[in-house]
């Protein structure tokens, strides 16, 4: 069964938001992206069969759009749970 998973994925700095929002968005919609010189992070709502899946994709969208992810999540949530790393 599909769900809907939220979690937030850490990134590296800089980040220039006006550019890797459009490299992101071109790739997903299911991201919001916030940051600056320092580093920043991706909230997403990803739509996957298990929370593993939905980070995994989530990383290799983040890395297509030129940012760099810092780890995984520690948290990701489901409307019924959370589950923990």
């Amino acid at each position: 069964m599909v769900q809907t998973y939220w979690f937030e994925l850490p990134l590296s700095g800089p980040i220039d938001l006006e550019a890797a929002s459009e490299r992101l968005y071109a790739l997903c919609g299911d991201g919001q992206l916030a940051g600056d010189e320092r580093g920043g992070s991706i909230l997403f709502s990803r739509k996957a069969r298990t929370a593993d899946g939905a980070v995994d994709t989530a990383i290799e969208d983040a890395q297509a759009a030129g940012l760099t992810v810092r780890g995984r999540p520690a948290e990701v949530e489901t409307s019924i749970t959370r589950l923990r790393d």
